[in-house]
Order: C-alpha cells, then structure tokens, then sequence
C-alpha cells in the first residue's frame, strides 16, 4: 500500500486498521489494548516496517489532526530525539526477539505546539506459527502531567537536601574560616580514639591559642580580628598533611588532630613548630602590619591518656603551660591539670 500525503488510499480503511478490528472480534487483543481507552494506539507491519497505522487519539494528543498524517514510520520518529528514538527502537527489537524482554518505555514526544509530550508506550507482538515477530501492537498514555509532577517534586527534594545540608553545616562548622567547630572536633576526637584502639595506632591533639590576638582585635576593630582568624586557618594548612584535621574550637582557639603518629610526641612537636613558623610571619590587616604567635599544647594516645576528653584537656592544660612559660609548645603532663585551673581562675577574675 502506497501512502503519499492525501491520496485516495489514505482515506480508505487502512490495512492495518483493518487487522485491528479482526483482532478485536476474534479476541485475539490483549488486555492491555482493552485498558487503553483514551489512549493512543498504533500498529506496525514489521514485515514492511514504513507501515503502520496510528489511532486518532495517538496523533490528537501531539496536537495533529490524524487526517493530515500518513501511516508512515518516518512521521513519529521525526517526533522524537536521536537517543530517545534509539533506545525505542532498541526495546522493540529485543521484544520481538524474545517475548520475555517486555516492551514498556517512557519517551519524550515533540507536540505540534512545541513542548514535550511524555508518553508510556507498551505493547507486545503478534506472531507467525513459527514464532516470528510479524506485527507489534502498542499504546501510548499521555503522562505528561505525571511527568511535570515528579520534575518538581525532584526540584523541591533537591532544595530542601540543599537546606539540610546547610543546616548540618551551620552546625557542625565554623562560619568564618570553613574549619570544624567544637561540636565536629569531638565528634571526631571519639571516633579516632576507637579507630586508634581497634588499630592500636598512636595519634596526637595540638589544642592552640594565638598570642597577640586580643590586642589587635581591641585596637583594630572585629573586622581585624576576623581577618586574622581566616588567615591563620589559611596558614595552618601547608603546616599539615592532608590526613590531619583542623577545627576552630573557641574564639581564638584552635584544635589538630594528627593521624597516623609515627614519632610519637615528638612528631607532633615537629608539627607544632611547623605551625609556630608559618604563623608568626607578619599579616597585613588595614594597612597594618601585624604579628601574632601561638601557644600549642600537646596530648598523644594512648601515652597522655586513651580517653578522647582527657586528652582534649590535657594538650588543653599542656596549652596555658606553654603560655604561661612563654613557649612555642608544650607536652601533656599529670600536672598540667593545675595551671589550667590556675589560668581559668586567672581569667574569671579579670572579667
């Protein structure tokens, strides 16, 4: 059967029309065909594949009058991309090959107007005695509306993921510098402590304060102050590996935790006057050149202590000695628990 444009077979009963409506009252028709109401169906000679003839509703949910269409192949598939076209044509063969492949696709269509037409396109196919694939049969449901539903549901799923992890942010780091906070720092603290003891492996804290701070922040205002914070969290960086972990715990105060430890405290010690160098190196704030020192306490498991709080206060404690004795760092002690509390009754009673 010829079908160019409008000619007078177009507006005879098509062939495959024909087929259809002797499937019908044979009962040969699956039941997928008598769910599909409202739906597009279309049916391809697969023995002459330019052939096949599509329902009214097929075209009139793409915007087409089916009395313009020809029953031809090559109309639909200029209404679907390259891939999407690819992929359809793929699942229809490897249905006709083996019944078991089940034809069931979701494809983008191209309407009249210009938007896209999602449709569910299924179907099966008829066979030869031999078991050869000779027609194949389908519907295709509109879902567009489904469609566009799940598109903003993804949207509003992915900005509420968006605030969420805002939100863990906010919580567990620190908004100025990007650091951990306190609450990240001894989460982390803890679960390196189980993993040193699983592995029995040593591991150091460095809890330091920066020297020099307070006054700066005084005189130059918090805008100062914060640009000091940020570079010295900047600095700290080349000073470390990347397996070691940086936190800003308190005001001007910062934690380092260094995993794996090799040499013990005394590698740690290496570290702390790596960062003790590339700290006190001058930094321009508001035209003015300033500098600042750290004071650095230091607390290694399992030696100091295989608690994660005892060895946070104790390279605490380690810290306010090396302060107090003007030094760059300062190991864990039993009796660096006094000056802590020596210092903290210092501080409270200046306020």
């Amino acid at each position: 059967l010829a079908c160019d444009g409008q000619s007078d077979a177009m507006k005879q009963t098509h062939y495959l029309e024909q087929e259809l409506a002797s499937l019908d009252r044979s009962g040969a028709k699956q039941p997928l065909l008598d769910d599909a109401l409202n739906d597009g169906v279309w049916f391809w000679d697969l023995t002459d594949p330019k052939h096949q003839w599509m329902s009214p509703s097929f075209w009139r949910a793409l915007g087409y009058d089916a009395a313009e269409m020809p029953h031809e192949s090559g109309v639909w598939r200029e209404l679907v991309g390259a891939a999407d076209r690819k992929r359809l044509v793929d699942r229809i063969r490897a249905h006709c090959k083996d019944a078991a492949n089940r034809f069931d696709q979701i494809i983008p269509f191209r309407h009249k107007g210009g938007q896209t037409v999602w449709m569910r396109c299924r179907g099966f196919a008829i066979r030869d005695t031999k078991g050869n694939a000779v027609r194949m049969l389908c519907t295709q449901t509109d879902i567009t509306a489904q469609k566009e539903a799940e598109f903003v549901l993804a949207e509003r799923n992915k900005k509420l993921t968006a605030e969420v992890e805002a939100l863990e942010r906010l919580a567990l780091y620190d908004p100025l510098t990007g650091l951990g906070n306190r609450s990240l720092f001894f989460t982390q603290l803890e679960q390196l402590t189980a993993t040193a003891a699983r592995r029995q492996e040593e591991f150091a804290v460095l809890v330091l304060d920066l020297d020099g701070f307070k006054d700066i922040n005084d005189r130059l205002g918090h805008s100062a102050g914060d640009k000091i914070l940020k570079e010295f969290s900047t600095r700290l960086q080349p000073a470390l590996r990347r397996s070691d972990q940086k936190f800003r715990v308190g005001g001007d105060e910062f934690a380092v935790l260094l995993q794996p430890l090799n040499d013990g405290f005394d590698g740690a010690k290496i570290v702390a006057e790596k960062i003790a160098r590339v700290v006190h190196e001058p930094m321009r704030v508001k035209s003015h050149e300033c500098e600042i020192g750290v004071s650095i306490g230091i607390a290694v498991y399992p030696g100091h202590s295989t608690e994660a709080n005892v060895l946070f206060n104790k390279a605490d404690a380690a810290m306010y000695e090396a302060k107090t004795h003007n030094q760059v760092c300062a190991g864990a002690s039993e009796s660096s628990a006094t000056t802590v509390l020596r210092q903290l009754r210092a501080d409270f009673a200046d306020r």
